[in-house]
Parts: structure tokens; sequence; C-alpha cells
């Protein structure tokens, strides 16, 4: 709030468990979580770009297939935030 000219990036992804369809519309919802935080906070929607991938970009091996740990698993639940201006 502070800084008004400053905007975000939310992306959220998914483990790859359950459909594709499916991941991609939880990755929607933990996107949406974010920006009614941020909103919660005072910051301004228009601010804030989401975007939702599913269970793509996984960080590890945790593709559809290939059996993982939960640990594993939990590291492509995510959402990442990141300031532009």
């Amino acid at each position: 709030n502070e800084n008004p000219s400053v905007t975000l990036d939310v992306k959220s992804y998914t483990d790859c468990r359950g459909p594709a369809s499916y991941n991609m519309k939880l990755s929607e919802k933990r996107g949406k979580s974010v920006i009614d935080y941020l909103v919660g906070k005072g910051v301004s929607v228009s601010r804030i770009h989401a975007q939702a991938f599913g269970e793509s970009n996984p960080v590890n091996k945790c593709v559809d297939g290939v059996p993982c740990t939960k640990a594993e698993y939990a590291l492509n639940r995510r959402t990442i935030s990141t300031v532009t201006e």
C-alpha cells in the first residue's frame, strides 16, 4: 500500500494427484485465496495478476505415474508471489 506503483504476479500450482481438470480448478482456488488475503490487507485487486497452472511445472520428478513421498508431493502444491513494477 505504501508503493502504489508495485504490482504482484501470483502463480498457483498443485501436485499431480487427481484429474488435471480438477487440479486446474484447485490451483485457481489457491490463487484466489492469496488474492482475497491481499485485498483484505488493503491491496487493490487491480494491482494483482493471477495465473493458475494446475499440475504443470513441478519442482521435482513427481508427475503422473511416478511414485513420490508426501513431502515430495507437497513441494508442488504452492503459490509463488512476485513483486513487479
